[in-house]
């Protein structure tokens, strides 16, 4: 029971915030953040069950839904899922920090609707249940385009269509082959059940389960999203407002990594087998392609857009290498990339309320009015560039140093995805910080409740870059359920130490 309360407490927040609204402001303001604090304390104890030596899920739970069809209200956590929900808390409350109290009725609707999100991507990473993963992954959808909508921008209606509809389309193959996967494993053994651990057993052909991966694949491409099923990403992120931009960078591109780890690898191997090659090269274009866009936009939006697809393209290069040590990599990599993308959208946001503007070019010497914000967002553009001792930097070097195992020009074309990445990250610092004082600014920075967050988010940075043993030990124990993570546990990885093999890196 301890999930669905975890899973339904982000829901409950929303309703109060929203039924507070204006009559009640301080409640609407803190409804959210309590509920989400407390299901990250309840994480965090359930965390110490992992370190338990016992394998498997950590705690699961699940009643029949519609029997008849063989599906069910099935929610599962082992360490992969705790990592990404913990995630999910963290990056909800910079979210929720975000949302300004000016918008007047709409401030109480918007937080729902970004607790709605949170609580849909929670049944994201737990479900245990093919059927119910489908489910969530589809509703998410619904309060992010209604967030879009409710947004200023001019190109706010086209670009939450192009994302709706991108998304939609890529999610209607998953529910094919998810349909291919339960008649064949009812076929096969006079079971009908969308339970994902029955049918991580199902017998399938080359042929069947190259057509079942590819559907899992396309869908979760698009919201990764990977070269060339981008073209919608950077017109959503300039198009909607700074607090839904967080949670499509921050945490639904996530749950796109997630699913190729925890489905479409393991439920189709042969298949992700047939594509491996191909799928790696997506990831070295996205990489470098991604990378010399980000280097090429003006606007302080669509250049963290491109700068994240870039860093995206590593999780897939990491997921299909077939390295267990480089899936471990991509997994750190969609923590940290979560945590600094977060940080990175939030620095922007506070310049565009202060300056009226996201363009660099008309931008400058905000250090000398604001150098505490400025700091902070050297950090994160540090971390966003790979610097070492950032967990940023772990996350990419396990996942190249794994992929050179088996991809070896893959990992070093890649790499040159690092130096466009310092190249991008301290364009941005030079134009927007430094330079001559700007006239007619009147002298403003960073409030010490907006640093207390930053510096909250760049703490869990330095913890996983200094010392990232623990957050690997849990992601380790996904090994025992059915994810990536193990179906690829015994994979050779010629020169590397086996220490390193073994997720020891610290």
């Amino acid at each position: 029971m301890i999930l669905l309360w975890i899973f339904l407490l982000p829901l409950l927040g929303g309703a109060a915030a929203w039924f507070a609204g204006q009559r009640f402001p301080a409640l609407s303001q803190w409804a959210g953040p309590a509920s989400l604090l407390l299901a990250l304390v309840q994480l965090i104890v359930l965390w110490g069950r992992a370190a338990s030596p016992e394998a498997g899920w950590i705690v699961s739970w699940s009643i029949p839904w519609i029997p008849q069809l063989g599906m069910s209200l099935s929610f599962a956590l082992d360490g992969l899922a705790l990592i990404l929900v913990i995630l999910t808390c963290l990056v909800g409350l910079v979210a929720l920090f975000m949302v300004r109290d000016g918008a007047g009725s709409r401030a109480g609707m918007r937080r729902f609707l970004i607790l709605a999100t949170l609580s849909s991507l929670m049944g994201v990473f737990l479900a245990a249940d093919l059927a119910l993963f489908f489910v969530f992954y589809e509703i998410m959808l619904v309060p992010v385009f209604a967030l879009l909508l409710l947004g200023d921008h001019p190109n706010r209606v086209r670009a939450s269509m192009r994302f709706f509809i991108f998304t939609q389309a890529g999610g209607l193959l998953m529910l094919v082959s998810i349909f291919a996967l339960f008649f064949l494993h009812g076929q096969a053994t006079g079971e009908y059940t969308f339970a994902t651990e029955a049918l991580l057993a199902t017998p399938l052909g080359a042929t069947a389960s190259k057509w079942i991966f590819l559907g899992f694949f396309l869908a979760f491409a698009v919201k990764l999203p990977l070269v060339p099923f981008h073209t919608w990403q950077a017109d959503a992120y300039e198009a909607a407002p700074a607090d839904t931009t967080v949670l499509l960078a921050g945490l639904m591109a996530k749950a796109a990594g997630y699913g190729l780890l925890r489905f479409a690898i393991p439920l189709a191997p042969e298949g992700a087998a047939h594509y491996a090659s191909a799928i790696v090269l997506l990831g070295v274009i996205t990489v470098i392609y991604c990378a010399w866009m980000a280097y090429g936009q003006n606007d302080l939006k669509r250049i963290i857009a491109y700068s994240s697809a870039s860093h995206l393209g590593f999780i897939a290069l990491g997921a299909f290498s077939m390295s267990p040590l480089a899936q471990r990599g991509a997994v750190l990599q969609m923590f940290c990339h979560g945590i600094s993308v977060a940080g990175m959208f939030f620095i922007a946001d506070l310049v565009e309320r202060q300056m009226k503007t996201r363009d660099v070019e008309k931008l400058g010497g905000l250090w000398h009015t604001a150098p505490r914000l400025g700091a902070v967002a050297i950090v994160f553009a540090m971390a966003t560039l790979g610097l070492p001792g950032l967990g940023n930097f772990a996350g990419e070097f396990m996942t190249l140093l794994g992929t050179f195992t088996t991809h070896p020009v893959a990992a070093g074309i890649a790499a040159i995805g690092a130096v466009l990445a310092a190249a991008y990250s301290l364009r941005v610092v030079q134009r927007v910080f430094f330079g001559p004082k700007p006239e007619g600014v009147p002298a403003w920075d960073a409030t010490p409740a907006q640093l207390a967050l930053c510096a909250a988010l760049i703490a869990v940075l330095v913890w996983l870059g200094a010392y990232p043993k623990p957050f690997l030990d849990t992601a380790w124990q996904a090994g025992a359920a059915p994810t990536a993570l193990s179906s690829t546990s015994g994979s050779p990885l010629s020169g590397v130490s086996a220490d390193i093999q073994n997720g020891e890196v610290q």
